[in-house]
């Protein structure tokens, strides 16, 4: 299942629903015709937009669409852009996506630098840590890929049924990258 999820990591204002539907009428704008889900941080305001896309192509072409429309600068008055964003090419993807994962289920994150030449094996790894995340009651499915923006950057997202299955996951004492969504919309 090749393709493209961008990932946009955004500090919401306020998170009132009438706040967050205008937020998911903006990015559903932004994205065109990807498939976008939103979460939201589980400790803080923060809201992460997921879209995927066929291809790199087909993302290039929504973003500059976007750039073009009336609606583009309607987000940047409002301060809607990311404070964090990457998108990566999925190399392996097992499970449930993003759009399958229930209102309410859970989405961990983390994202590291492999060392240079070492890419490859650092995502066989990744690999071999997702088929062994089906051990954990309330896996749903995962994705890791390599970042196009930083080549040598790899992020991975895990998929959840609750917050319980997620936290069986992080690793005890050791310092990752970890970050933990809740599913909005």
């Amino acid at each position: 299942m090749p393709g493209i999820l961008n990932f946009s990591v955004h500090q919401l204002h306020d998170d009132t629903p009438e706040l967050l539907n205008e937020f998911y009428a903006n990015m559903r704008t932004a994205t065109g015709p990807a498939k976008v889900t939103f979460w939201k941080r589980v400790f803080g305001t923060r809201v992460m937009a997921i879209s995927e896309f066929d291809d790199l192509e087909t993302l290039n072409a929504s973003e500059n669409a976007f750039i073009m429309s009336n609606a583009f600068e309607d987000f940047v008055e409002e301060g809607d852009a990311p404070e964090d964003i990457d998108r990566f090419e999925i190399i392996h993807h097992q499970g449930a996506t993003h759009e399958d994962v229930p209102i309410d289920g859970y989405c961990s994150t983390n994202h590291y630098f492999a060392a240079p030449g070492h890419v490859s094996d650092e995502l066989e790894e990744s690999k071999y840590i997702m088929d062994s995340l089906w051990q954990i009651n309330g896996f749903l499915g995962a994705y890791a890929g390599r970042s196009l923006i930083t080549p040598s950057r790899l992020d991975s997202l895990a998929f959840w049924s609750d917050v319980t299955a997620a936290e069986k996951a992080i690793p005890i004492r050791v310092n990752t990258n970890l970050r933990m969504y809740r599913r909005l919309a």
